[in-house]
């Protein structure tokens, strides 16, 4: 199956209050520059927490743990980094690999489910 020896991060950010905008342009630099200067960056995405909106989750897919590690040494990185401490309250990170799937036969819009484990 396409894509299924890619590798996530997760990160999740509880920003100070009334610093949301901040931290979505921060995030969407360092997302472009991801995309930009590493090859095995997929793709990235984040989402707010509808009971908290204090509370986003940043979740990026790559290609492989090199991607992540090329990433993660750039100076690009590092600035993020360093916007996103001073306007968060906690940051967790975490680094994962594809267990098991499900998803729905985009040809068959119907009942049509395939479940895969790894």
């Amino acid at each position: 199956m396409p894509g299924e020896r890619r590798t996530y991060t997760i990160t999740t950010f509880t920003l100070s209050a009334g610093r949301e905008a901040e931290f979505i342009d921060a995030w969407r630099d360092a997302a472009a520059s991801a995309l930009e200067f590493v090859p095995g960056a997929v793709m990235g995405q984040i989402l707010r927490d509808r009971a908290d909106p204090r509370r986003i989750i940043a979740l990026g897919v790559w290609e492989d743990t090199a991607a992540i590690e090329k990433w993660r040494s750039l100076p690009e990185y590092e600035t993020f980094a360093l916007r996103v401490a001073f306007i968060c309250e906690e940051i967790d990170r975490y680094t994962l690999d594809t267990v098991a799937r499900a998803t729905r036969d985009l040809e068959d819009q119907g009942s049509a489910r395939r479940f895969t484990q790894r």
